[in-house]
């Protein structure tokens, strides 16, 4: 879960899209509305049906946040695990409190609802002093027009100031500029900087001042690609991304352990469905074995066929069973050693099978009933 140290910020004088002035409608309407509402779809609708342009909607959903939804001091050290992100939005509207996870989490789902492509950035930030803070934050970018800006609900719904959290709405995050957001928010993934040169964390870490020059095109084109692939091939690229910024604090190296521990279980889930894929065709095989190959009668090939993909499959899951024995996871060994028996009595029983199936062949047809 990340946690922020403090939501002290530093005050810049940042330009929207639209004057403030004319986010006055909206916002009297979007904290019109009832804080009651815990399905987020409902919410959403409620908030953003009667309104066309999708800056006010995103204005909506934003001002309705901060102001419903305060900091929960009580969270702060708290190591909570969710199923997934449903449940974080799920538990954020019912409580209406949380920390920067929730309200990211939260903001994401409800504009991705109302048609808006908008995603929960995570890393790291820097205090009022300058001084890099000691825990992770997380916030938001959306897609507005052909450009992405950046949000921060958390750090727009209030301030901690002596271990006290004053809820008081601050417009000083919301659609900001990315060369002007990384002043102080830092995230872990470099794709979402968005600025030329790229910030190394080091840079960052130590105030360097550097002029950017914000990159919407590159941007848009590489969340382009990167929504398209696999999550491994995904999150391996994220990894190495990270891994070629530089010599990250204890902050980037927990979440590099983080990320390398997603795709271990992401890879040894793949690996069950995967023995369970060989599974099925090898029933496949035994169907037709118990019925002696005929009713109707089926030709060799395919019945050989099946039972090389299968022992091709099981041989692969066994493989990858065994590496995980050579890595460092928290993945239970005790798991893994019995997957790994399972997995070999497997392709033992394919392998006497392909055998059977040898002798099946070459035996003359008068002849292959004393072989069942």
């Amino acid at each position: 879960m990340f946690k922020i140290q403090s939501l002290f910020f530093l005050i810049i004088s940042w330009q929207t899209l639209i004057s403030q002035d004319n986010y006055s409608n909206v916002d009297q309407y979007a904290i019109s509305i009832t804080d009651s509402i815990e399905d987020y779809k409902k919410l959403t609708d409620l908030l953003t049906d009667k309104i066309e342009e999708d800056e006010l909607k995103i204005r909506a959903i934003y001002r309705w946040i901060a102001h419903n939804i305060k900091y929960d001091l009580h969270l702060y050290d708290q190591e909570i695990r969710y199923k997934n992100n449903l449940e974080i939005v799920e538990y954020v509207l019912e409580n209406k409190s949380g920390v920067c996870e929730h309200y990211s989490q939260l903001f994401a789902a409800m504009a991705n609802e109302a048609g808006l492509n908008t995603f929960v950035v995570k890393g790291y930030t820097r205090d009022a002093d300058g001084n890099t803070s000691r825990y992770g934050h997380a916030w938001n970018v959306t897609l507005l027009g052909d450009s992405y800006y950046f949000i921060d609900p958390t750090w727009s719904a209030g301030y901690v100031r002596n271990g006290k959290y004053f809820h008081d709405f601050t417009d000083n995050y919301f659609l900001i500029e990315a060369d002007s957001f990384i002043q102080d928010h830092m995230p872990f993934d470099p794709i979402w900087q968005h600025v030329k040169p790229m910030l190394s964390f080091n840079q960052f870490d130590n105030m360097e001042q550097i002029d950017f020059i914000n990159e919407n095109i590159k941007l848009i084109d590489s969340m382009s690609y990167e929504l398209k692939i696999e999550d491994t091939i995904r999150i391996k690229n994220k990894i190495k991304r990270i891994e070629n910024n530089g010599n990250g604090n204890f902050l980037v190296k927990e979440y590099l352990i983080e990320l390398n521990e997603m795709y271990n279980y992401l890879i040894y889930n793949y690996n069950i469905e995967r023995f369970n894929e060989g599974v099925k065709i090898y029933d496949s095989y035994l169907e037709l074995r118990n019925r002696k190959f005929k009713n109707p009668k089926v030709d060799i090939t395919i019945v050989e066929k099946l039972l090389n993909t299968s022992d091709s499959i099981m041989n692969k899951t066994l493989y990858t069973f065994r590496q995980f024995k050579e890595i460092k996871t928290t993945i239970s060994q005790i798991n893994i050693d019995n997957n790994i028996k399972i997995a070999n009595e497997a392709c033992l029983q394919i392998a006497e099978s392909k055998e059977f199936i040898n002798q099946y062949k070459y035996t003359p047809f008068l002849l292959r009933w004393l072989i069942w």
